[in-house]
């Protein structure tokens, strides 16, 4: 079987990027064990990708109404557990609110300047 040539079937282009940008594709590409040339071709190929499937889902009218109430069955579930936490943290018996005294307590404990608070002299400061 004949391997392709390095390439091939590639169409090569001069590309002019800003050096942070530059520096942050070498970054990943040493991290993914690519060459910066493959590494922009599998982001460029993983974007184009997922905007293909966001406009598919919104240029079919049936798959647009579905992402949206989709969606929306999403948000309604985080609102509702949004609002379970906020109803326990308000509610004196809960366990956040047992927390909540049990560190208001140990802070009351704490005060600075007292001889069992420990001291840092200029010289132990990090």
């Amino acid at each position: 079987m004949v391997q392709p040539r390095a390439g091939q079937g590639s169409v090569q282009i001069a590309l002019r990027l800003p050096e942070e940008l530059r520096d942050r594709i070498r970054r990943h590409a040493e991290e993914n064990g690519r060459s910066m040339n493959s590494q922009i071709v599998h982001m460029l190929e993983y974007a184009f990708d997922d905007m293909d499937v966001s406009a598919h889902n919104f240029e079919n009218p049936d798959r647009a109404a579905a992402t949206r109430e989709f969606l929306r069955d999403e948000i309604r579930k985080a609102r509702s557990i949004l609002t379970s936490i906020l109803a326990d943290y308000e509610d004196p018996n809960s366990e956040i609110s047992r927390l909540r005294a049990e560190d208001t307590e140990r802070n009351a404990e704490f005060h600075p300047g007292d001889e069992h608070t420990p001291r840092i002299s200029r010289k132990n400061k990090p």
